[in-house]
Protein backbone atom coordinates (compact mmCIF):
# COMPACT_ATOMS: atom_id res chain seq x y z
CA UNK A 1 0.00 0.00 0.00
CA UNK A 2 2.83 2.72 0.98
CA UNK A 3 4.71 1.61 -2.06
CA UNK A 4 1.64 1.94 -4.63
CA UNK A 5 1.11 5.49 -2.87
CA UNK A 6 4.99 6.33 -3.01
CA UNK A 7 4.87 5.69 -6.60
CA UNK A 8 2.04 7.99 -7.41
CA UNK A 9 3.74 10.63 -5.98
CA UNK A 10 6.82 10.49 -7.53
CA UNK A 11 5.25 10.08 -11.10
CA UNK A 12 3.31 13.36 -9.79
CA UNK A 13 6.23 14.79 -9.00
CA UNK A 14 8.41 13.76 -11.94
CA UNK A 15 5.49 14.57 -14.23
CA UNK A 16 5.33 18.30 -12.48
CA UNK A 17 9.37 18.73 -12.94
CA UNK A 18 9.23 17.62 -16.47
CA UNK A 19 6.60 20.01 -17.56
CA UNK A 20 8.81 22.84 -16.02
CA UNK A 21 11.80 22.44 -17.23
CA UNK A 22 10.77 21.53 -20.93
CA UNK A 23 7.75 24.03 -20.78
CA UNK A 24 5.13 22.11 -21.61
CA UNK A 25 1.87 21.10 -20.61
CA UNK A 26 2.11 18.14 -17.96
CA UNK A 27 0.77 14.51 -18.69
CA UNK A 28 -1.33 14.32 -15.73
CA UNK A 29 -4.41 16.00 -16.06
CA UNK A 30 -8.06 16.16 -15.78
CA UNK A 31 -10.55 17.34 -18.55
CA UNK A 32 -14.06 18.60 -17.84
CA UNK A 33 -16.36 18.87 -20.76
CA UNK A 34 -18.92 21.73 -21.10
CA UNK A 35 -21.51 22.16 -23.61
CA UNK A 36 -21.60 18.64 -25.18
CA UNK A 37 -17.67 18.64 -25.63
CA UNK A 38 -17.06 21.69 -27.55
CA UNK A 39 -16.08 23.32 -24.32
CA UNK A 40 -13.33 22.35 -22.09
CA UNK A 41 -10.78 22.99 -19.28
CA UNK A 42 -7.62 21.57 -18.36
CA UNK A 43 -7.03 20.97 -14.75
CA UNK A 44 -3.67 20.09 -13.97
CA UNK A 45 -1.72 19.08 -10.43
CA UNK A 46 0.76 22.00 -9.62
CA UNK A 47 0.94 23.73 -12.91
CA UNK A 48 -0.87 25.74 -15.30
CA UNK A 49 0.25 25.93 -18.97
CA UNK A 50 -0.85 29.48 -20.89
CA UNK A 51 -0.87 29.35 -24.84
CA UNK A 52 -0.58 33.00 -26.01
CA UNK A 53 -1.93 33.74 -28.96
CA UNK A 54 1.51 33.94 -31.25
CA UNK A 55 1.97 30.16 -29.78
CA UNK A 56 4.29 30.66 -27.09
CA UNK A 57 4.02 28.70 -24.00
CA UNK A 58 4.50 29.88 -20.75
CA UNK A 59 4.55 27.19 -17.48
CA UNK A 60 4.32 28.14 -14.07
CA UNK A 61 3.37 26.75 -11.28
CA UNK A 62 -0.18 27.51 -9.70
CA UNK A 63 1.21 29.51 -6.88
CA UNK A 64 3.39 31.77 -9.00
CA UNK A 65 1.08 34.74 -10.49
Amino acid sequence: MILIFTIIIAFIIIDTVHAKIKNTSPVLKIIEFYDGGTLYKKIKVFIDTYTCTDRTVHTMFKWEK
